[in-house]
């Protein structure tokens, strides 16, 4: 996993929680 896919995953997790 690339640094730039965690950032995406990162933003996708606080998208789900709202």
């Amino acid at each position: 996993v690339e640094l730039r896919d965690t950032r995406t995953v990162a933003e996708a997790l606080a998208r789900s929680k709202q």
